[in-house]
């Protein structure tokens, strides 16, 4: 299938998939986490199961690199710096987002959500809306994901991948902009860094996120942002 075709489609299936999915935000707390947990395995166990469409665990190989028309990448060099173009304009974008009235809202939910119905906005469809707009950006991850990688096979949809995507999150500090590239810088190299020598890596990542949690709530930025506070002469 041709870029241009192929692209927009794993754009659009994802965010499909969040059309459907985000009915999830009606739920909160440890239910909500549980239910889009159940989610990720549904699109797995298809994906694994639909073999004809997505060849199983052989996966789908030979994936070219994107081109359209005269424009094409022909290097992992030359991707590098599309995805970084890409990455810089969401950042960008998402920098609008929190600064708009629709995200100064989210911000306010996060904050208060009973507060913020008293005020009259209905939360509900606020973080509808954002858990789509979140789906829209995990499938364009998805696609520069299999366009790097040239290959994709079921366990990209599989549970410790989406645990390490919410780790970088919340290790980095959500709700930032800089965050989740804080996060997925420390992740990675940690997993890269552990499992060279040490078979059970992932149980050093259940350590970090524990140490995140318990000191550093709002991730390292947020962590850094406290300590620039508290240097900061009043």
């Amino acid at each position: 299938m041709p870029t241009a075709l192929a692209a927009p489609a794993g754009l659009l299936a994802g965010t499909l998939l969040g059309l459907v999915f985000g009915l999830a935000v009606r739920t909160r707390g440890v239910y909500f986490i549980l239910i889009t947990i159940a989610f990720g395995y549904v699109v797995w166990g298809v994906a694994h199961r639909w073999s004809s469409f997505t060849g199983g665990d052989n996966g789908v190989t030979n994936v070219p690199f994107p081109a359209v028309g005269d424009l094409r990448v022909a290097s992992h060099t030359e991707y590098y710096y599309l995805v970084l173009v890409v990455a810089v304009l969401c950042a960008l974008g998402y920098r609008l987002l929190i600064r708009s009235p629709f995200g100064l809202a989210l911000r306010g939910i996060k904050g208060s959500e009973s507060r913020m119905r008293t005020l009259g906005y209905d939360s509900n469809r606020h973080l509808y809306a954002a858990f789509v707009l979140s789906a829209a950006l995990a499938s364009l991850a998805g696609v520069l994901y299999v366009y790097y990688n040239r290959f994709v096979n079921p366990v990209a949809a599989s549970f410790p991948v989406s645990v390490e995507a919410a780790l970088m999150a919340i290790v980095g500090g959500s709700g930032t902009i800089a965050g989740p590239f804080v996060g997925s810088a420390i992740i990675l190299g940690l997993r890269n860094w552990v499992s060279s020598f040490f078979e059970l890596y992932a149980a050093i990542m259940v350590i970090v996120f524990i140490v995140a949690v318990l000191w550093a709530p709002g991730g390292v930025v947020g962590f850094a942002e406290r300590l620039s506070g508290r240097a900061t002469p009043s």
